[in-house]
């Protein structure tokens, strides 16, 4: 059956990848059967024909992305935001314009804006304007209350803004027309609009699984929101990227105003090249394990969060990953969800006799890991990343 993209509402999805089924990873579970019975989504990917943007052809129901007990904050890259002020005060005209932020993702931009006299802010509050009276909703929840509707409420009581901020939240919105249709409405006809969303160039390249997480529900390249924002009506004035080691960042400043389709059909080999890649890894990997285990020696994963536990599961690889290692005692001595793999200190690098260690991690941190960990590079073991496993290049 034929899916039209939700992103641009006019081109149809094709290609579809289908990489399985994934745990939901709202925590990590206190027994390994408790970890496997977590409750799973389908990963489908399609890319739109017209805008390019990626997008899981299944929504999450809103519930399973609700951790049990309370919101989970998660704190983005904030080393471009500096530039991001320097860009933005460039194109605002008044020193007295009023800047909203949308969620607590804008505060640290906020925070640097306010720091060059750009004081006339709002940042939307969680029960009095959101309405997130119980403590496990979060940006899986806001996404779906942003609304025309609830827009209109907002500019009547706090007015309109000259800038607004919407960092991280586009690729949540499982109704993006109705999103944007409320960004619009909280502006000033001639106001700016600051989105941000992640980066997903090096990732699809990578063939990193990873990358991918159910409360994500659309992946972006520099063409492809470019070209699924002016489908909708949003004028950039400017698209820049700014790579970070594992998940950049993407920003479109501009205006809204009358859409425009793409003259030229999308390009579709991002998805096609991260299904390669993605093969590749798997592939890799699986010679890896059948080597170490010649030797009696093992393969472990480090970092025991959402990323790890989506990419044990779409990679298939379980079979063959000894066990999770991470630094988080609050961590250790539990379980992934999905695959029940069991979470421990990195002891058990040495302890349980694992030969490689893959970290789904900025390579920086990696290497301070490595520099760390003497005793178990001592002992012939090895900290790679995915990029170390496709071109089979170990880190000097």
């Amino acid at each position: 059956m034929t899916m039209v993209c939700r992103m641009c509402g006019i081109g149809e999805l094709a290609g579809e990848l289908n990489l399985g089924t994934a745990a939901y990873c709202v925590d990590a579970a206190s027994s390994a059967d408790a970890a496997r019975q977590i409750a799973k989504h389908p990963f489908r990917l399609a890319t739109c024909r017209v805008c390019g943007v990626i997008e899981l052809m299944d929504l999450p129901p809103l519930e399973a992305l609700r951790p049990p007990e309370q919101e989970i904050r998660y704190r983005e890259p904030e080393r471009h935001l500096d530039d991001l002020v320097r860009v933005t005060m460039s194109l605002m005209t008044s020193p007295g314009d009023r800047i909203m932020g949308m969620t607590y993702m804008d505060t640290p931009l906020l925070e640097r804006l306010s720091a060059q006299g750009r004081t006339n802010q709002y940042q939307f509050d969680r029960d009095g304007d959101w309405g997130l009276h119980d403590p496990r909703y979060g940006l899986e929840t806001i996404q779906a209350r942003c609304t025309v509707d609830w827009a209109e409420a907002m500019r009547h009581k706090h007015g309109p803004a000259n800038l607004l901020l919407v960092r991280r939240v586009l690729e949540h919105a499982h109704d993006p027309t109705s999103f944007l249709a409320a960004c619009r409405r909280l502006t000033e006809p001639d106001g700016l609009v600051l989105i941000e969303v992640p980066g997903c160039e090096s990732e699809l390249a990578r063939g990193d699984t990873g990358a991918l997480w159910e409360e994500h529900v659309r992946y972006f390249t520099m063409s492809s929101l470019r070209r699924a924002l002016v489908c909708y009506g949003f004028q950039p004035l400017i698209v820049g990227s700014y790579p970070y080691t594992v998940e950049g960042c993407l920003v479109a400043i501009g205006r809204f105003g009358a859409p425009t389709v793409p003259q030229t059909p999308a390009d579709a080999s991002p998805l096609q090249e991260f299904a390669i890649r993605h093969t590749a890894i798997v592939s890799r990997i699986r010679e890896l394990a059948a080597r170490l285990h010649q030797q009696g020696r093992k393969i472990a994963v480090y970092g025991a969060g959402h990323r790890t536990a989506t990419w044990m599961e779409l990679t298939g690889l379980a079979d063959v990953i000894d066990c999770v290692i991470d630094d988080d005692p609050s961590k250790q001595s539990r379980f992934l969800a999905g695959s029940g793999k069991a979470v421990g200190p990195a002891a058990w690098l040495l302890e349980r006799r694992i030969g490689t260690c893959i970290g789904l991690l900025p390579v920086e941190i990696l290497r301070r890991i490595t520099a760390r960990e003497q005793a178990y590079a001592a002992a012939g073991g090895l900290f790679l990343t995915l990029d170390d496993v496709v071109t089979g290049v170990s880190p000097s």
